[in-house]
């Protein structure tokens, strides 16, 4: 047994739609990734919408931007148009970062609602998960390139500069620790590799080090993988390594991660989006999407 939680309805009344208002009169459709700001607003990513929603802390449920239809416009409210959203960050000045999947994009959204496209000369094949560390870096899981990207302030914006994990040639797929190809000079050699990236969340995040924990899903394997970056201190390099993966089986059990071989090794189906308390125990919380718990 452990410990006892209380799932409650937040907003939605339980059908699919697209309608704002009080919590329980509110309608969603194929919700995915959420952020919460220090004001304890929500921000949901409503895929099925394509718009980002926005839940008070009273309840009220208002569309934030999109129109309700799939496209592609850089606007204010919901004038701006997104295709099959998925996932959410948010970062200390309360502007939100989501992975446009659809559009092969990410937007920016600043707290007025102005939505622009960050990095714009990127070329993504799957964007799913997203993170934005302390200093504003921005962290692109890319599903179909098995990669992961970074957009740092200072940051000219292409492909092989913006790779932090991933085979930068072939693309290729792999379960493998190591280093990532990053933007340091004497990062010479890049073997970390991706079986199916999809959800990231930063752990904790300094100038010089963030942690951050992925789910990289293989045809038998559920991993938890952690990844550090490390960003040299005249802010000119930054590079990864993930040294170590947490493996639960596929299946549907609770059960614990170590090398106790009397540890009931937990079985999952398809962990994808994950966010973390913040606190100083880092819970971590996850979709067990193909098991439809959380």
């Amino acid at each position: 047994a452990g410990e006892k939680l209380e799932v409650k309805t937040l907003a939605g009344n339980g059908t699919k739609g697209f309608k704002d208002g009080e919590a329980d009169q509110a309608s969603f459709n194929a919700p995915k990734g959420i952020a919460v700001d220090s004001n304890d607003t929500l921000y949901v990513v409503d895929s099925g919408n394509h718009a980002i929603r926005k839940i008070t802390s009273s309840g009220v449920v208002s569309t934030f931007v999109g129109d309700g239809t799939s496209g592609y416009s850089d606007n204010t409210g919901t004038l701006a148009q997104f295709s099959s959203p998925t996932a959410i960050a948010i970062d200390s000045n309360h502007y939100l970062y989501v992975t446009d999947t659809g559009n092969k994009r990410v937007r920016k959204i600043s707290p007025a609602g102005e939505v622009t496209t960050l990095g714009s000369s990127l070329q993504f094949s799957d964007p799913q998960g997203i993170a934005v560390d302390s200093q504003g870096g921005v962290y692109v899981v890319d599903a179909g390139l098995f990669s992961i990207f970074v957009i740092t302030p200072n940051s000219e914006i292409s492909n092989p500069n913006n790779l932090l994990i991933g085979d930068p040639v072939f693309h290729t797929s792999g379960s493998k620790n190591g280093n990532g190809l990053g933007r340091e000079p004497k990062m010479e050699s890049y073997t970390a590799r991706l079986a199916k990236p999809y959800g990231l969340v930063v752990l904790e995040s300094s100038f010089e080090t963030t942690r951050m924990m992925l789910t990289d899903l293989d045809s038998s394997n559920q991993r938890f993988r952690d990844i550090v970056v490390t960003r040299s201190k005249d802010d000119q390099g930054i590079y990864a390594s993930i040294s170590h993966w947490w493996t639960a089986i596929e299946g549907n059990r609770d059960g614990d991660f170590g090398l106790n071989p009397v540890l009931v090794q937990p079985a999952l189906r398809y962990p994808y989006f994950l966010t973390s308390t913040g606190s100083a125990d880092k819970d971590i919380y996850f979709s067990d999407s193909g098991n439809h718990c959380i």
